[in-house]
């Protein structure tokens, strides 16, 4: 995906984000793949509903940015980046904090799957990893 598109498209999900509050806050961080070896992601503290094309840094799967002299990535870098490391089909991380999911995922309380199809269909297939710092490199490791 070229880059201005990759923009574009992460400037729409940041507003939907925002929209229809699956994010608060500055809370929540994106990117997009860009090149087999690339992705663009959330600058540090953007606001998602309000994304300026100069928030979106772009970086390579090692975590360095393209332009050093632009914006700080997102401190949720490795979590994206082992996404894309790993699983090359991959081409889009949505790191949102939803206040409901953030609340289960914090009370380590296992949400019904039984209540609606779409439950059944979506909670099946949930993992969760054992909590580890925000933005660290052993909860991109986790996620890995």
């Amino acid at each position: 995906m070229a880059k201005a598109d990759g923009v574009k498209e992460l400037q729409e999900v940041g507003r939907y984000l925002m929209n229809y509050e699956l994010a608060w806050g500055n809370a929540g961080n994106i990117s997009i793949r860009t090149a087999p070896d690339r992705y663009l992601i959330s600058a540090s503290g953007t606001y998602l509903g309000e994304l300026a094309d100069d928030d979106l840094v772009e970086v390579d799967l090692g975590g360095k940015p393209v332009d050093p002299m632009g914006k700080k990535p997102s401190k949720e870098m490795p979590m994206h980046e082992a996404v894309y490391q790993t699983r090359p089909e991959i081409n889009a991380v949505l790191h949102a904090s939803p206040f409901h999911s953030t609340l289960i995922a914090c009370a380590d309380v296992d949400p019904p799957g039984d209540l609606f199809v779409e439950t059944m269909y979506y909670l099946e297939r949930t993992a969760r990893v054992p909590y580890c710092h925000p933005g660290s490199r052993e909860l991109g490791e986790a996620v890995r």
